[in-house]
């Protein structure tokens, strides 16, 4: 198997409840509170500013010229593509550019970011590939299966789905893992060790993602049931 499939294989349970969290069967079928993808949408701007930055810094530490211009275009594609989406659905929801611009957001997302930042900063270039495998390979995957079942009626969920099982995101996805796959054969022992806890703490940040989501706050929800 390639290194992307151990990694997969070695989180498999995780990997596979990202597919069946209700924030995205609900998105898929339209049946998603419009308040909760609004949330959605606001947390996810945030996280996609510093996202951005992290694709900046490994393309500064890419050691080659191939990996240092796909993450040049990553960085393009997120800055333009990805997020004019959010922009855009934003809008139609009333809330205007500069309030998206300006969203402060959970600990929770804050803390996802933060850990790809810290991997960008202080890990080697394959930790960096696996730190964003699980957000951008599994939204690919689950824009596809989400499309494969039928479109929603709600075009802003339409919308989702359509942009990330588009070519243009997919070629992307695609790109992540196939330079991921690049190390399988210098992986191993410890290394795959310390590349598995940096995928799996990714892994984990993208599911708690969803619940955030789901729940408008899993902090907020806590505190609630005090």
């Amino acid at each position: 198997m390639s290194l992307s499939e151990d990694l997969i294989k070695e989180n498999q349970i995780t990997w596979k409840s990202l597919f069946t969290h209700p924030f995205v069967r609900e998105l898929g079928e339209g049946s998603l509170p419009v308040e909760k993808y609004l949330f959605f949408m606001k947390e996810d701007y945030f996280y996609l500013k510093e996202y951005s930055r992290v694709l900046a810094i490994a393309s500064a530490k890419a050691p080659d010229k191939d990996l240092q211009t796909f993450f040049a275009e990553f960085l393009h594609s997120t800055l333009t593509f990805e997020m004019e989406l959010h922009r855009r659905t934003c809008e139609s929801l009333g809330i205007s550019r500069n309030e998206l611009e300006m969203h402060q957001p959970t600990v929770l997302t804050l803390s996802y970011t933060n850990f790809l930042i810290k991997t960008a900063y202080e890990g080697d270039i394959v930790e960096i590939l696996a730190s964003l495998f699980p957000c951008e390979y599994s939204y690919w995957e689950i824009a596809k299966k989400l499309k494969q079942s039928g479109l929603p009626e709600k075009e802003i969920y339409r919308d989702w789905i359509l942009t990330y099982s588009s070519e243009e995101f997919g070629g992307l996805a695609r790109k992540l893992k196939s330079f991921l796959d690049r190390f399988s054969d210098s992986v191993s022992g410890k290394k795959f060790s310390r590349l598995n806890k940096v995928f799996r703490e990714s892994l984990r940040f993208e599911l708690y993602f969803w619940e955030n989501a789901y729940r408008e706050g899993l902090i907020k929800d806590l505190f609630e049931k005090r």
